[in-house]
């Protein structure tokens, strides 16, 4: 069984964006997925391997990173929610 597919967009500071798309590295159900995903947030450096060559990328030059689909369980601090237009008065 091949495993899901997962999608990431890194938006640097300058504008650009790196996107790639990687195999689900983790099951569900790992209870080291979370720690993984809270260890973003104090890194210096993402390292990335993508088709055997190893990208290190200065978290200083990041704006944003988006992750797709979300994991089903995650950190408590993390808010869920929709995307939403403008706020309405």
């Amino acid at each position: 069984m091949t495993k899901p597919k997962r999608y990431c967009t890194i938006e640097y500071m300058d504008g650009r964006t790196l996107e790639f798309i990687f195999e689900s590295l983790r099951d569900e159900e790992d209870p080291t997925r979370n720690a993984a995903l809270e260890g973003l947030e104090g890194m210096r450096n993402l390292v990335v391997e993508l088709d055997a060559q190893l990208m290190i990328i200065p978290m200083a030059n990041v704006r944003s990173i988006s992750l797709s689909p979300s994991p089903a369980k995650l950190p408590a601090h993390i808010v869920r929610g929709r995307i939403v237009g403008e706020r309405r008065p």
